[in-house]
């Protein structure tokens, strides 16, 4: 019974990650315009990185050229 919980728990695990989506941005501003055309957020909200993080982390996206 516990080998049957550990796989499920790994099916589980590896769906989330699959559903997190990776985009690659070449700076902060492409980053502001993909989150405000692919999400409709607005660019007021996202003023620093930690924002733009932030917002991106909250849709389920990792933002991939960024640092």
């Amino acid at each position: 019974a516990a080998e049957a919980k550990k796989k499920t728990a790994a099916k589980t695990k590896k769906k989330v990650a699959d559903d997190k989506k990776t985009h690659v941005v070449t700076d902060f501003e492409d980053a502001k315009d993909y989150l405000a055309e692919t999400y409709g957020v607005s660019r007021s909200k996202m003023k620093t990185k930690e924002d733009i993080l932030a917002i991106a982390k909250e849709k389920g996206v990792e933002l991939e050229g960024l640092e």
